[in-house]
């Protein structure tokens, strides 16, 4: 009978976890909309329109390349915060954008990279052009 109640206990804990799931996905869009605005009302758009690099078209703010150099927020907000000497990139202080604008824009940049190419490095789908067969040399 122990197991019974260890198993209802159980069952309880997950179903209350997955019920809560919706609206954090929610919450992670809106955040994600609001930083797409920030964006642009922070002239990031200017210098990268839809995540693009106009001075350093090598460098741009997607992509497996991108995620993989930052892994993490910390280091979006080093770079953010203290700007990129010689670069055109400049830093943006905490009068400019708070912690929270800072946090919903990196959100948005975060949402620019599909997750798929985040750890594999390649997307998980194939596009048509990959399928068809190779040309032939004559």
């Amino acid at each position: 009978m122990k197991i019974w109640s260890h198993l209802a206990i159980l069952a309880s804990l997950c179903l209350l976890c997955f019920s809560f799931e919706p609206a954090f996905a929610v919450d992670n869009d809106s955040a994600i909309e609001r930083g797409k605005k920030l964006f642009e009302k922070a002239t990031c758009a200017g210098c990268h329109p839809s995540g693009e690099n106009l001075l350093h078209p090598n460098k741009v703010l997607k992509g497996p390349s991108f995620a993989n150099r930052y892994k993490n927020d910390a280091d979006l907000v080093k770079v953010i915060r203290n700007g990129v000497a010689n670069t055109g990139m400049p830093a943006f202080s905490k009068e400019q954008l708070s912690d929270s604008e800072l946090k919903e824009i990196i959100a948005y940049i975060r949402s620019l990279t599909p997750a798929s190419l985040h750890s594999t490095g390649s997307p998980v789908h194939k596009s048509p052009k990959s399928l068809s067969p190779p040309k032939r040399r004559l």
